[in-house]
């Protein structure tokens, strides 16, 4: 039996389980890739003809519906969304994808994500789909439970169906572990981890962070929002070995999810209309008030737009307080910071070698580097550096006494004093810590720029050495969740190697131990 449609790999798996391994592709398809299409680039989505991604301990388990209700799996949605935007991406037409799901809810869940962006985007269920083909097919199998529970994806013939409806390029969504539980589901995962190409979820994670979880059919959504909690309050009661304090507990548990779920609806929807807080910033600017807290109820789109606004503005603005509590703070900087950071007049001179010296541009150095280095910090701490120079100066000339008037040489040291005068106040300023009304002196493991925070490297005391304490947390939290997307999060999924792959990678490990052995027989030799 000869077909025209599938690329072979695609085929074979097919071929061997339903059809005795009598399947033929023509020499026209058997390598066809979506690379080969004009105007698709060559890259890693492009030149596979299976992909598996899997979310095996993941935590992307599927949503908790009753039995007699569709199935849906908003992580696998969003990683379905993720692979078809790179696929449009490298150049594959909308119009040539096709994403399909067995259940109904799934597909509901990838239209919210998917429709919008690509309107000539196929999306539909298997049974819809069946006796259609696309040069790409994305499937989202949905089930993962700690069951193994499949549900009508042990029917093989519509599996079968679903799979062979790709010309030149598979991918495959699912739990590996759930799946493995059925044998026809698990010879797919198996094939696909010999032929193709198996992906962690978790490779993912920088595009997952970008993806909203709340995007939700509306029947959905009203029915987690609105579930009464007498209902499970009347469940619990009628258990006598049930403490009527666990019932309370549970009971008030639910509604805070109930609040969270309703806030979060609130929080991504955006108003067309010119936020109403823009005129309450403005107005906090134009009065004589030194700081304005607003309410905790803003919604994500409201908190940005007020951090823009005081930006432009040049007013303080920080965020405080936890969870339902937290709001922003906007307060305006003072008068005396705001004149100790103009720039100050520079006075050029020669020293005893003949070198023209400037007070300003010399002596700001180390406060011009530390304040390079301080993103992320608050503007109190960018202009503290640069603000003690003039009140070093102004003290120096306090500290002069009214002398007659030098000349030549006398004239010539007092001014090189005074500058050594004012190098040794900048270095003692180094000394202590550079957070904001905290003027404790530091050790010398914690002195000067390149201290113990990498990321705005100045120096602080023990108190305010976290970066979380002095203003760098954020960049701190970027850099570790980055560190965390290195690691793989500590696991992956299996990793299945072919055969060639593992006798290179045996081949350099061997090499490289033979030229490790011969550096320690030289080494002995000297």
């Amino acid at each position: 039996l000869t077909q025209y449609r599938m690329h072979e790999v695609i085929m074979r798996w097919s071929s061997d389980r339903l059809y005795g391994g009598r399947l033929l592709a023509h020499p026209s398809i058997a390598a066809h890739l979506l690379r080969d299409l004009p105007g698709v680039e060559d890259n890693d989505d492009t030149a596979l003809p299976l992909l598996l991604i899997d979310t095996a301990g993941c935590g992307m388990v599927e949503l908790d519906t009753p039995d007699d209700e569709s199935k849906g799996n908003e992580g696998e949605a969003d990683l379905l969304a993720i692979h078809v935007k790179r696929l449009v991406s490298s150049g594959v037409p909308a119009s040539e994808i096709a994403v399909i799901s067995p259940y109904n809810l799934q597909v509901e869940l990838i239209r919210l994500r998917l429709s919008a962006r690509h309107p000539g985007l196929e999306i539909s269920s298997i049974d819809g789909f069946q006796g259609r083909e696309k040069e790409a097919v994305v499937m989202s199998f949905v089930r993962s439970n700690n069951t193994g529970t499949v549900g009508f994806l042990a029917e093989d013939r519509r599996i079968n169906v679903a799979v062979t409806r790709a010309r030149r390029h598979l991918a495959v969504v699912c739990d590996s572990t759930t799946m493995s539980r059925h044998d026809f589901l698990k010879s797919l995962v198996d094939y696909i981890g010999n032929e193709g190409e198996v992906r962690s979820a978790r490779e993912y994670t920088s595009d997952l962070e970008l993806c909203s979880s709340t995007l939700r059919p509306t029947s959905l959504r009203e029915r987690e929002v609105n579930k009464p909690a007498n209902k499970l309050k009347s469940r619990l009661q009628q258990q006598p070995s049930q403490k009527s304090q666990n019932v309370h507990d549970i009971v008030s548990r639910q509604a805070c999810q109930q609040k969270g779920a309703q806030r979060s609806q609130r929080t991504m929807e955006k108003p067309t209309e010119p936020s109403p807080w823009e005129a309450v910033v403005k107005g906090f600017a134009d009065s004589a008030a030194k700081q304005h807290s607003l309410p905790s109820s803003l919604t994500a789109y409201e908190r940005r737009i007020v951090h823009e606004l005081a930006e432009k503005l040049g007013l303080l603005h920080a965020s405080e307080g936890a969870d339902d509590q937290r709001h922003i703070v906007l307060k305006k900087p003072t008068q005396q910071k705001t004149q100790t950071a103009a720039p100050c007049p520079v006075r050029e001179r020669k020293n005893s070698r003949g070198a023209v010296l400037k007070d300003n541009a010399d002596a700001s150095k180390p406060a011009a580097a530390t304040a390079e280095g301080s993103q992320g910090s608050s503007n109190e701490q960018t202009v503290l550096a640069c603000s003690r120079v003039p009140e070093i100066k102004m003290q120096m000339q306090k500290k002069k006494k009214p002398t007659k008037p030098l000349t030549g040489d006398a004239k010539q040291n007092e001014e090189e004093e005074n500058f050594d005068q004012l190098i040794a106040n900048i270095m003692k300023l180094d000394r202590t810590c550079s957070f904001a009304k905290c003027g404790e002196k530091l050790h010398t493991a914690l002195a000067g720029i390149g201290g113990p925070c990498p990321f705005c490297r100045r120096g602080f005391c023990f108190k305010h050495a976290l970066p979380e304490e002095h203003g760098c947390g954020e960049e701190a939290c970027k850099q570790a969740r980055i560190a965390w997307h290195r690691s793989k999060g500590g696991t992956m999924a299996p990793s299945y190697v072919k055969q060639e792959k593992r006798a290179q990678a045996q081949k350099a490990l061997d090499k490289r131990l033979a030229q490790m052995a011969e550096s320690r027989k030289r080494q002995t030799k000297k």
